[in-house]
């Protein structure tokens, strides 16, 4: 025999190796769901391509083709465990998985597009359901069901994979925000730091108001990129880089590798040049921002033995800040004012600026449009601090709906954009809209289920609607 032959050989046995799968049987059904449950796990052959399971001449199809009296799904992730831990029996590893999945009900549903969909619920915690994950489910919903964005996504996420799709996501930011040229920008300075072996790091100026965060958010939540968002001021975030540092490297449970590879935004980068801030955090906040602007290693101490070097060169820094007109030229053309001199004579005399060539180590100063109306309403509707969101949950805190209509977010959006006005002047007009109702629920908030803010609420504080809680109505 030849080696062709023998190649051939080890292919076929390859190929006709069984694989397995978890068997699920159904145990209750209603008018708009299937619910089933792990009895067993069979061997035989996936069909990858259909979603089926063959098993003694028995064809099965996945839980995702619903609604049958059995189903199957986990072939792939079954056969592929067992295949790779050799060491531990395999009667004992299809016990343990069985029993793992136990744990959960998987229930076949559809979405309000009608696009099928398989959840899976925990027995201790059924509010706690997630989307049932396997790589060929993805590919099935791509090529039968390309129009389940919202479930492609979810799945994508779930495989640990970037889906950085430039036309979908373009598309996608062009019909929801207003600075559209920006939004672009900002995506292909995404989309050039993934694809480099080194870090692009760009500037985003513009006024509060305008959808800086949510573009960015909206661009890593729908590619699965990983970002952090801190507060050049807040907390002295920048100044203590190595405790910023350690809180990120925690938020990825100590994995080094991929807090490095985290997108760090870095908000009010323009309020480090107040001179409200002392001399001190003026001169750490700015050298430490461009220690990981150019990429340096920083050593994160915890205790007197132990050191954890922290590569920035791997990450890309978006700053955000506000400058006016005069102030981002100069930013474009020298930096702000000279090298500062840290002796502490000439501490006070550089209190207030930039630091010359800061904003060279970016490679991209991207300036936001004016705001306009429509980014006042997504912020209104939208925004944590607008004022809204933050009302809604201090009156839900109180078991207390606070109800606001689509019209009365766009006339008080309205209302903001014709009076140019801050994200701190929209928070003051909504607790004033508020202040006289508040009032009066803080007088026996148990009285009542639900606050009501008509139109005529804006003008006149007085007309709102308080509804009662049926156990106290006389």
């Amino acid at each position: 025999m030849n080696l062709k032959d023998n190649i051939q050989n080890i292919i076929n046995k390859i190929n006709s190796e069984e694989e397995l799968a978890i068997i699920f049987k159904k145990y209750e059904e209603e008018q708009d769901s299937i619910a089933y449950i792990p009895i067993g796990i069979v061997s035989g052959k996936l069909d990858e391509n259909n979603l089926t399971f063959i098993t003694n001449n028995i064809t099965l199809s996945h839980l995702i083709k619903g609604p049958k009296e059995y189903g199957f799904a986990f072939s792939k992730t079954l056969t592929e465990t067992i295949k790779n831990n050799k060491l531990v029996p395999k009667f004992i590893q299809e016990r343990l998985m069985l029993k793992s999945l136990s744990n959960f009900t998987y229930i076949y549903a559809k979405d309000q597009n009608k696009n099928p969909v398989v959840g899976v619920q925990s027995l201790n915690d059924p509010t706690n359901i997630d989307i049932l994950y396997e790589e060929e489910l993805l590919n099935y919903y791509i090529k039968k069901f390309p129009s389940a964005k919202e479930i492609i996504s979810l799945l994508k996420k779930a495989s640990g994979k970037l889906n950085l799709d430039m036309n979908e996501i373009s598309n996608s930011l062009k019909k929801t925000y207003s600075n559209k040229e920006q939004s672009k920008q900002i995506l292909t300075a995404i989309w050039k730091h993934l694809n480099s072996n080194k870090s692009y790091n760009i500037f985003i100026n513009g006024s509060e108001i305008t959808p800086k965060k949510e573009i960015i958010k909206s661009i890593c939540d729908n590619s699965n990129i990983p970002y952090y968002m801190v507060n050049a001021i807040e907390n002295y975030e920048i100044t203590d880089i190595e405790e910023m540092l350690k809180k990120l490297l925690e938020l990825n449970n100590k994995n080094l590798d991929k807090a490095e590879n985290t997108l760090l935004v870095i908000d009010n980068i323009n309020k480090l040049a107040l001179n409200d801030l002392s001399a001190d955090s003026f001169i750490n906040a700015q050298y430490n921002l461009a220690k990981i602007l150019r990429g340096e290693t920083i050593t994160l101490h915890y205790g007197k033995h132990k050191k954890v070097y922290f590569d920035t060169s791997k990450m890309m820094i978006i700053g955000m800040g506000n400058f006016k007109d005069e102030e981002i030229k100069d930013i474009k053309i020298n930096g702000f004012s000279k090298e500062m001199d840290i002796k502490k004579e000439n501490k006070e005399k550089y209190k207030l600026g930039m630091l010359e060539g800061l904003f060279d180590n970016f490679n991209m100063i991207i300036q936001m449009n004016e705001p306009e109306l429509q980014d006042y309403q997504n912020l209104l509707a939208n925004r944590e601090g607008a004022g809204i969101l933050n009302n809604i949950n201090f009156f839900n805190n109180l078991d207390i709906k606070l109800t606001l209509s689509e019209e009365v977010i766009n006339t008080i959006a309205k209302y903001a954009y014709e009076n140019k006005m801050s994200l701190q002047d929209l928070s003051e007009l909504m607790e004033n809209i508020l202040s006289n109702a508040s009032f009066e629920i803080a007088k026996n908030p148990d009285m009542y289920e639900e606050l009501v803010i008509s139109p005529e609420t804006i003008k006149d504080n007085n007309k709102y609607k308080l509804i009662r809680r049926k156990t106290n109505e006389k």
